[in-house]
This record gives C-alpha cells, sequence and structure tokens, in this order.
C-alpha cells in the first residue's frame, strides 16, 4: 500500500512486544466510515489586485523561475511582471470519533484485548476564492478568472476523494496493529488512550499527505499553457 509502511513506521508504539494474540478473539469487524464534506464556496472579491499580487509575489517569482523556457513567458521577454487577478484558498480540517471496547483475554477476568469497536472521519474542505476588486463582476475576465479557480477546487476534491479512499483501505492493517497488545484490567482505559492516539497520528500523517498532494496536483493547474488560455480569453 502506498502510505501504509510510512505510517506504521511512523508510530513506535506499533511495534509489539507480543505477538499478534488478541487477533483470534475479536469476535467482530471494527466499522470504519469515512465522509467527505464539501461546504459551499465562496467567491468574494474584498482585496484589490495589488493586494493579492504582493500576497502572492513569492510564489509567483519561484513560478516564472521554474517555467522560465515556456514560449509563452519567452514571448514576453522572459521576465514579465505578472498581477494576480484571483486565488483559491482550500481548508480543510478532519474530526474523528473513535469508540473503544475490551474483552477478556482470559478466563479470569485479569487480561483484556482492546479494541476499536467504531471508527468514525469527517474530512471537511472549503474553497476560498479571492477575485480581484477591479475585475466587474460579470465580465468576461471575471468569468475567465473564475473558472481557473474553480478548475483548483476540483482538483482539491478529485485529490481528497482519492487520499479518502486510500485511508479507508489502509485503515483496518493499522488498527490491527494497534490492538496486538493485551493488558491487565486496571490498563484498559490507558491502553485505550494510546490506541486513540494513534489512530488520531495516522490520520494526521494522511493529513499532511493530503496537504503535499493538493499542492502538487494543483501546481499542474497553475501551467503556463493554462495562465496564456486564460489571458486570451477576453480582449476587455
Amino acid at each position: 500500500m502506498l502510505f501504509s509502511l510510512p505510517i506504521l513506521l511512523a508510530l513506535p508504539l506499533l511495534v509489539p512486544v507480543q505477538t499478534s494474540v488478541c487477533d483470534a478473539h475479536k469476535d467482530f469487524r471494527t466499522a470504519v466510515n469515512y465522509e467527505l464534506i464539501i461546504e459551499p464556496t465562496t467567491v468574494h472579491s474584498r482585496y484589490s489586485r495589488k493586494h493579492l499580487t504582493r500576497n502572492g509575489a513569492a510564489r509567483m517569482k519561484e513560478w516564472v523561475k521554474r517555467h522560465k523556457g515556456h514560449a509563452w513567458l519567452s514571448s514576453m521577454g522572459g521576465n514579465p511582471k505578472m498581477h494576480v487577478n484571483g486565488t483559491n484558498t482550500g481548508k480543510m480540517s478532519i474530526e474523528s470519533r473513535v469508540s473503544m471496547v475490551a474483552r477478556p483475554f482470559d478466563r479470569y477476568g485479569v487480561y483484556y484485548c482492546p479494541y476499536v469497536k467504531s471508527l468514525d472521519v469527517k474530512v471537511y474542505y472549503k474553497s476560498d476564492i479571492a477575485m480581484a476588486r477591479e475585475i466587474p463582476q460579470g465580465s468576461c475576465k471575471y468569468d475567465a478568472v473564475l473558472q481557473h479557480e474553480l478548475k483548483h477546487h476540483d482538483t482539491n476534491v478529485t485529490v481528497l476523494n482519492t487520499l479518502i479512499k486510500r485511508m479507508e483501505a489502509d485503515t483496518p492493517a493499522i488498527i490491527d496493529v494497534l490492538e496486538r497488545f493485551y493488558v491487565e484490567r486496571e490498563g484498559v482505559e490507558a491502553r485505550f488512550d494510546v490506541i486513540k492516539k494513534g489512530v488520531r497520528d495516522a490520520l494526521d500523517i494522511y493529513g499532511e499527505e493530503m496537504s503535499n498532494r493538493r499542492e502538487e496536483f494543483n501546481s499542474h493547474v497553475d501551467s503556463p499553457d493554462e495562465y496564456k488560455r486564460v489571458s486570451e480569453m477576453c480582449r476587455d
């Protein structure tokens, strides 16, 4: 699996001292549910072109340097002064609820196997699109810039959907490793806390991977060919 190995290596508590003896005592399958919640996109014109350009100056400078050999940039002198007419800030958060249960490991009730009874994960995503206030709403240029920014929205949603499916597929193996320890009756609650933390640590790693992949795939949206296309859509 693409992400399982880094996750397992990143969680020291997953290296068991005991063999996986609790597997044989588990009489149910952990209920795992992931949900991606797309919140309504916000589009506003609160900022000026100058403000957006200033805030994006470092990224734009790096972008021009990375694509300096492209014919479109070369046609403008190779180092054009570019303005930012719109931005899309994608905001993501992950909420999780872990329900635990313990089963006796021995017939005397001295040792118990702690298990994850259910895991519910909600991934929230929202696009905040800022349009330069100088661009009249409803104009060709406004629609062209907005269409481009919505491509970022679609890209982010696609990346999140793909990685959520990967998370859902990987989760049983992660939970299986976390459940390998049996503990004394008095240590059940403490072990519950350790397992919950292990699950959340894994989700944090996936969350970081989501951010990295969104950055990677959005760089393809912001290609010189795309910028050229948008710049030539309108003459106003």
